[in-house]
C-alpha cells in the first residue's frame, strides 16, 4: 500500500517493528502512551507507518552524550 500523498509504502506495525528492531508491541505501546513515531490511522484497527517518519523518529532521539540520552527516553 502507497501513502497517496507521498507514493511512500505504509509499513505495517510489524514490518515497522522490524525496521527499528523494536518489537511490534513496543510500538503499539508508544502508540497508546505517545513518544514513539508519527503514524497513520487508517481505521480504528488499521495502522501504518511511513519509512520517513521512522526516519525522523530515529534522528530525533539521537544523542551527544549520556545525559541527553536519558531524557529522551524519560
Amino acid at each position: 500500500m502507497l501513502d497517496s500523498a507521498t507514493r511512500e509504502p505504509l509499513l505495517s506495525t510489524v514490518e515497522a517493528a522490524t525496521c527499528l528492531a523494536l518489537s511490534p508491541r513496543t510500538l503499539e505501546a508508544y502508540r497508546r502512551k505517545g513518544g514513539g513515531p508519527v503514524f497513520v490511522a487508517l481505521s480504528r484497527n488499521v495502522v501504518r507507518y511511513r519509512r520517513s517518519d521512522l526516519d525522523a523518529w530515529v534522528t530525533s532521539r539521537s544523542a551527544p552524550h549520556t545525559a541527553r540520552a536519558r531524557a529522551l527516553v524519560a
